[in-house]
């Protein structure tokens, strides 16, 4: 996520996840970036309302993350990307 969120320029970000019960277990080098893909909907948590920190992503969860991940750079308009325009297109996955 970090590497995403400096990606985006590393926009300032209010810290949400103190709503999640595990947000202590973040390392400091990482709360920001972790705040600012919560805020941006890039992250919203897994089953018991938990963000996992030290766990592992699956597949379907970083494919996920980087569908939201233009949508995200929109809208922090980060202004190294300015006339980015997101187009998604879907393709089956074996």
């Amino acid at each position: 996520m970090t590497m995403l969120y400096r990606y985006a320029g590393s926009p300032e970000a209010a810290a949400p996840t103190a709503e999640f019960p595990d947000a202590g277990e973040l390392s400091p080098w990482a709360a920001d970036a972790a705040a600012w893909a919560v805020n941006g909907g890039l992250l919203t948590g897994r089953d018991g309302g938990r963000l996992e920190p030290r766990g592992s992503a699956t597949r379907g969860e970083v494919a996920e993350i980087l569908m939201r991940f233009p949508l995200v750079l929109h809208f922090y308009s980060a202004p190294n990307l300015s006339g980015f325009h997101a187009c998604y297109v879907m393709l089956p996955i074996s």
